[in-house]
């Protein structure tokens, strides 16, 4: 079992309207969200993407999409750029190279695809 530190777990727990929200760490260059805190197990969906699933019933409860700036910089050399700050994670599933197929449809239609992460200032063009 892995220890999450203290300050990644107050982190994870951020709520916006009451609600838990996806953070960008930008230490690790990731956005992680957990929808809920039961005890989950990772499924690697490919190099840039893992999923959690709840150990009880494995429903999806979070994921963990890495790379976010390298792959907005790589996009932006191609003239794409991210203009908002809120983020869908159904988007950036996209943007990293997940298919419907990867996961069956169940990832984009799930409630985490339509969470939005606030990305830094520095990775919007504005």
């Amino acid at each position: 079992m892995v220890e999450i530190p203290e300050e990644l777990k107050a982190m994870l727990k951020r709520k916006r309207n009451g609600k838990l929200e996806p953070i960008y760490v930008k230490d690790g260059d990731c956005v992680i969200f957990y929808s809920d805190e039961r005890r989950c197990h990772a499924d690697r969906v490919n190099d840039l993407v893992t999923i959690y699933l709840a150990d009880d019933d494995e429903s999806l409860v979070g994921c963990k999409i890495k790379d976010i700036g390298l792959t907005l910089q790589r996009y932006g050399s191609f003239g794409v750029a991210v203009v908002k700050k809120d983020v869908l994670l159904g988007f950036l599933f996209s943007l990293v190279g997940v298919k419907p197929e990867d996961h069956g449809s169940e990832l984009f239609e799930s409630p985490i695809a339509q969470q939005k992460v606030r990305l830094p200032e520095e990775l919007v063009t504005c």
